[in-house]
C-alpha cells in the first residue's frame, strides 16, 4: 500500500507500505528539542493499529463556509444565548431565523461561533466513542487535525464519576490539549459534562433527532478552575435523512470554581474585560475555521476507524 505526503514535522515525504525506516532521512532533517510538535516523528505511529488513518492533508474550507467568513460578524438576532441553548433543539434548523455557520457578538457581549458540518456516514455512537478514545494518546488526537493538534492529556474529575462505558468515557474528564487555533498556540482545559448540565434533556434531544451531544466548559490548562467558554457538538439526524454536526461555542463567560455549566463564581468585571478586549473577531474567525476543518476531517475517517478500533460489539 502506498501512502503519499505524510506530514512529518512540516516535511512532506513519500512513505511506502508504512515502512518506518523510510522516515529516517526526514527525521534527521526535522529534529526539534521540544516534546510537543506538529505532525508525526519517526516511530510515532510504529506499532499503532490505527496508523493507516493518519492523513496529513486538510481539505480546503467548503465554499459556503468561505463565503460566510467574508460577511464578518453576523446580526446577533440570528444567534442564541447560552441560557437558551435548548432552542437549538426545539426550534431546529431554520436558517431564516438562526444562522448555522458564522459568528456574532451577542447582546450580553459573549461571542457566539456556529459551525455546521455534513457527516453523512457518522452515527451518534461513533461520535461518543471518539471523544472517549482519542484523548488517551496524542497520536490519536493528531489524527483529528494533523496540522493544528499537538498533544492531549486527560485527567478524571472528582465531582463526576468516570465511566468505563466506551460511549461515556469522556464524561467527567478534563482534557488538557495543546493546539493551534489560527496563529495562536492554545493550552486548553476542556471539562466534559452531561448534556443535562447545559439544559439539554434526553427527551428533547430524542425528539429533535440528536444522536449525540458533546458538551464542555473551556478553560486554560494553567488555571483549569477558571473557564471562559462553553462548547456543544450536536450530531443531528435531519428529517431528510442527512446527518449534520452542529458545533456551537460561547466565549467570554468567565467562571471561577467548578468548571461546569452555571458552576462557580462569575466575576463581572473580568467577564466584561474578556468580552470587550480578549474575545475579538480575529479569534472568532480562527475558531470557526479550525472547527470547520477538524470536523470535516473527522467525518472522512471516523466510520472506518470506529469499525477498526472499537472493542465492543455493535
Amino acid at each position: 500500500m502506498t501512502q503519499d505526503l505524510r506530514y512529518i514535522e512540516g516535511v512532506s515525504v513519500q512513505v511506502v507500505s508504512l515502512d518506518y525506516r523510510l522516515f529516517k532521512k526526514a527525521d534527521l532533517m526535522t529534529k526539534v528539542s521540544s516534546a510537543v510538535y506538529r505532525g508525526m516523528r519517526l516511530h510515532d505511529l510504529a506499532g499503532k493499529s490505527y496508523a493507516r488513518f493518519w492523513n496529513p492533508v486538510i481539505d480546503p474550507l467548503r465554499d459556503d463556509v468561505s463565503a460566510l467568513l467574508e460577511q464578518g460578524y453576523q446580526a446577533p438576532q440570528g444567534a442564541i444565548e447560552l441560557a437558551n441553548a435548548a432552542d437549538l433543539l426545539t426550534i431546529g434548523i431554520k436558517p431564516e431565523r438562526f444562522f448555522e455557520t458564522g459568528y456574532a457578538r451577542l447582546k450580553s457581549g459573549t461571542v457566539y461561533v456556529a459551525v455546521s458540518t455534513p457527516m453523512p456516514e457518522v452515527t451518534g455512537r461513533m461520535l461518543l466513542w471518539w471523544f472517549g478514545w482519542h484523548g488517551e494518546e496524542s497520536q490519536r488526537y493528531k489524527l483529528w487535525h494533523p496540522r493544528d493538534h499537538l498533544s492531549v492529556n486527560t485527567h478524571p474529575k472528582s465531582d463526576v464519576s468516570t465511566s468505563m462505558d466506551p460511549y461515556a468515557r469522556h464524561l467527567g474528564i478534563v482534557s488538557h490539549v495543546k493546539e493551534y487555533v489560527g496563529e495562536e498556540l492554545q493550552r486548553l482545559a476542556i471539562a466534559f459534562a452531561p448534556p443535562s448540565a447545559f439544559g439539554l434533556t434526553e427527551k428533547v434531544m430524542a425528539a429533535a433527532g440528536i444522536e449525540a451531544a458533546i458538551c464542555a466548559r473551556i478553560g486554560y490548562s494553567f488555571a483549569p478552575t477558571i473557564a471562559f467558554g462553553t462548547l456543544m457538538h450536536l450530531l443531528q439526524k435531519l428529517p431528510t435523512g442527512e446527518t449534520v454536526m452542529r458545533s456551537r461555542f460561547w466565549l467570554g463567560d468567565i467562571t471561577i470554581g467548578p468548571v461546569v455549566h452555571a458552576g462557580g463564581f462569575r466575576p463581572t468585571l473580568a467577564s466584561a474585560f474578556a468580552k470587550r478586549f480578549f474575545i475579538n473577531e480575529k479569534r472568532a474567525r480562527a475558531l470557526l475555521v479550525h472547527c470547520a476543518e477538524e470536523m470535516r476531517h473527522l467525518a472522512s475517517f471516523l466510520p472506518a476507524i470506529y469499525q477498526s478500533e472499537r472493542l465492543d460489539t455493535p
